[in-house]
C-alpha cells in the first residue's frame, strides 16, 4: 500500500472538483468517462495486494472500459444499469481491500492517513453510483425542489456525498423507498466511519510517540 494511496487520492479530487466545471459543457461526458477510468485505475494499483482480489477488480474493470468507452461523449453509457452495477461492485471491493489494509496498520503516517481520506471519498462515490442505479431502474426517484426530475451524474454525484456527510440542504429529495433507505444508509455510513477512523487513529498514536521516544534514545 506504500506509496500507491496519493495517487487514487488524487484522482478522486480531480473527480470531484473538477467534473463539476465540465458537467454540463460538450466535455462533460468525457471528462467524467475519463475521470471515472483514472479512479478505477487508481483503486486498482492501490489494492493489488492479494493476487484474487486483484485479478477480480480487472475482471470487473475490463467490461466496465468497453461500456463506458463505446461512446465517451455520451453519458447514456455510463447512466445505464450495467455499467453502473459493474462501477458499483468493483468500489465496494476495492473500498472493502483497502478498510482491511488500513486496519492492519500499526503505526498512524501521511500514508494511512491518505488511505483513511481516500476510503471516505470512495464511500461517497459508491453511494453516489448506488443512487445513480436507483436513478436508472425507477426513474423518478428522486426530485428536486419538492418536483420529481430526470437526475443526472452531477446531480446524485452532489447528493451522494451530501448524504453521506449529512448536510441534508434539501434541493434534492428521494422519493422512492429504495432512494429514501438507501438515503439513510448513506448516512449512517459516513458517521459511522469517522467515528472507527478517530477511534483506531486515538488507539495507533500512542505507538508513534513512543516509537518517536525510542528513536531519539538511540540518537542520544
Amino acid at each position: 500500500m506504500r506509496g500507491r494511496l496519493g495517487g487514487l487520492l488524487i484522482s478522486l479530487l480531480l473527480l470531484l472538483l473538477l467534473y463539476p466545471l465540465f458537467a454540463r459543457s460538450a466535455l462533460g461526458a468525457a471528462f467524467l468517462v475519463s475521470a471515472i477510468t483514472l479512479v478505477v485505475f487508481s483503486a486498482i494499483i492501490a489494492s493489488g495486494i492479494e493476487r484474487r482480489r486483484l485479478i477480480l477488480l480487472i475482471l470487473l474493470a475490463i467490461p466496465l472500459f468497453i461500456e463506458i468507452w463505446d461512446d465517451p461523449f455520451s453519458t447514456s453509457n455510463i447512466q445505464d444499469p450495467v455499467p453502473l452495477v459493474l462501477l458499483l461492485v468493483f468500489l465496494i471491493i476495492a473500498t472493502g481491500s483497502l478498510i482491511a489494509a488500513l486496519r492492519r496498520s500499526t503505526e498512524v503516517h501521511i500514508e494511512e492517513l491518505f488511505g483513511a481520506v481516500s476510503v471516505y471519498l470512495l464511500l461517497g462515490l459508491i453511494w453516489s453510483t448506488a443512487f445513480m442505479l436507483i436513478n436508472a431502474l425507477q426513474p423518478g426517484s428522486f426530485a428536486f425542489g419538492g418536483v420529481a426530475a430526470s437526475m443526472d451524474w452531477q446531480d446524485l454525484l452532489y447528493y451522494g456525498y451530501v448524504s453521506l456527510v449529512t448536510i441534508g440542504y434539501g434541493d434534492i429529495t428521494p422519493v422512492s423507498d429504495f432512494a429514501r433507505s438507501f438515503s439513510v444508509l448513506a448516512g449512517i455510513t459516513g458517521t459511522l466511519y469517522v467515528a472507527i477512523v478517530i477511534a483506531q487513529s486515538a488507539s495507533l498514536l500512542p505507538r508513534n510517540v513512543e516509537r518517536a521516544r525510542q528513536a531519539r534514545i538511540k540518537r542520544r
